[in-house]
């Protein structure tokens, strides 16, 4: 897979921050963000949290969320299928790009290509959530 980027700046359409994410793929909007326990105990920041994913899902990112008891086959396979379903093929950058709503995406051009995907077999052990 390609190298993440680590803390990302997310702006919405009026460039205000909404979030900055622990790590993800930019070209992709696919992020992996790790919740220790300071997201379950803190009510304010798990408000916040709350409060924050359907922007994030509304700017167009797939959000992994990552607790301390993931395994980290699940977490890398998760992030692998939401990769490919923003149309990663196997290369640093994307065949073309991806048709999401909004201005924020004025800057992708086209729509992804599925069919340069690599064949891929799930781990028999792994989950079939996405996110």
């Amino acid at each position: 897979m390609p190298k993440p980027t680590t803390q990302i700046p997310v702006v919405d359409g009026r460039g205000r921050l909404v979030r900055v994410l622990d790590m993800g793929w930019e070209d992709f909007r696919v992020a992996a963000e790790y919740d220790g326990d300071q997201h379950r105990i803190n009510r304010i920041q798990y408000v916040k949290d709350m409060r924050t994913q359907p922007k994030l899902a509304r700017l167009g990112w797939i959000v992994i969320r990552v607790i301390k008891e993931d395994r980290d086959e699940d977490t890398i396979d998760r992030a692998y299928r939401a990769m490919i379903s923003r149309g990663w093929d196997g290369k640093l950058r994307p065949t073309a790009s991806l048709q999401l709503p909004g201005s924020a995406f004025a800057h992708l051009p086209g729509n992804y290509r599925l069919d340069a995907v690599p064949a891929y077999r799930p781990a028999a052990n792994a989950r079939s959530d996405s996110t």
